[in-house]
């Protein structure tokens, strides 16, 4: 036999053995025993990518999503506080030119404007029809023959009312009027019928659209949009300017027919308002009060059963820095302008 040394391979594959099996069981102990760290933290970081993938409350995608239309609301008397664009800049007035004279007539519970320029004439509302006679006196005594243009603000009896007897004084060139039929008035239809008859050139202005009234502009700022539940919202209210002196007549124009020229940038700044809906409550909103920051605020009034003219209107009216007259008490209010200045004159 050979005197070499066999290697004790089964007693060294034995300890290896033994090595593998206390490796295993060390770090399977490890893992038992760190098992609730190891998958708290795997939840941790499903939760963490959930969040990066979900939208959340916080979120601005999910914010500006939504499966509904948004709710209509009342316009505000806050906002807007402030007209969106500039006053426009005075007119130049040509020498010799005026004086503009607007008499704000004392009809009642209604409304009727003249104004007179350089020999035109034009009507703004005529009352109704039991103060028609008010109005055609007027006209008379002024000597005014013809009405260069008639503006009927709205088809509502104690605007509309007066103006069909001014045919019977003078002839009218053109008559602006925000509707052509209106069956729930008569005397509109009858007015329409004159029109027609005496060769009045009819026209539904846009807001926007002006025209030269001797001298003086005349701009229409509403309505911006037909109202079909309520007429008074689809007034024309219009601006005249002449020189540094500026008027605004509003007819019955309401909170929702302000809040619509407010909206639509036009230049409602007027030293002199005619105070919409004879001082409702429903008109004359403190956003516009505050944008026509007018000086003298004309209430056409007369004794009725609606409240007119409401106590907060006045108060607006007041806090936005204006004076205000009520026909019923100063009667007929007239306005004189240079086209840089004015004077009043009141009946009474």
């Amino acid at each position: 036999m050979s005197g070499t040394k066999k290697k004790k391979t089964g007693f060294l594959y034995a300890k290896e053995v033994v090595v593998w099996v206390l490796l295993v069981a060390f770090f399977s102990g490890l893992i038992i025993f760190n098992k609730d760290r190891i998958f708290k933290k795997d939840k941790d970081t499903e939760k963490t990518s959930e969040a990066e993938t979900e939208p959340g409350i916080f979120d601005e995608d999910w914010l500006n999503q939504s499966d509904s239309e948004p709710e209509e609301t009342e316009p505000s008397e806050t906002e807007p506080a402030e007209p969106t664009v500039e006053h426009t800049q005075a007119l130049a007035v040509a020498e010799g030119s005026g004086p503009l004279r607007v008499y704000f007539l004392d009809v009642g519970e209604g409304d009727a404007a003249i104004l007179t320029l350089n020999g035109q004439a034009m009507v703004i509302d005529g009352g109704d029809a039991e103060h028609a006679g008010v109005l055609v006196n007027w006209l008379a005594n002024l000597g005014i023959g013809r009405v260069d243009y008639m503006i009927s603000t709205h088809p509502h009896k104690d605007h509309v009312g007066g103006l069909p007897s001014v045919y019977s004084q003078a002839a009218v060139g053109r008559l602006y009027t925000p509707v052509t039929e209106y069956a729930e008035n008569a005397e509109f239809s009858r007015l329409m019928t004159l029109a027609h008859e005496n060769g009045t050139e009819v026209r539904v202005p846009q807001a926007g659209e002006t025209f030269d009234f001797a001298g003086a502009e005349v701009r229409f700022l509403g309505p911006t949009r037909f109202d079909p539940d309520e007429m008074n919202n689809n007034s024309l209210v219009v601006r005249v300017r002449f020189g540094d002196n500026s008027f605004l007549f509003t007819g019955d124009a309401e909170v929702n027919e302000e809040a619509d020229i407010l909206s639509a940038g036009y230049d409602v700044h007027a030293e002199i308002l005619k105070v919409s809906h004879h001082g409702s409550e429903y008109a004359t909103s403190v956003a516009f009060a505050n944008a026509v920051g007018a000086k003298e605020c004309i209430i056409s009034v007369g004794a009725n059963e609606y409240g007119h003219p409401s106590a907060n209107v006045l108060q607006r009216l007041i806090d936005a820095g204006g004076m205000v007259y009520e026909t019923m008490v100063s009667g007929t209010v007239t306005v004189t302008a240079s086209g840089t200045g004015y004077t009043m004159n009141f009946e009474r």
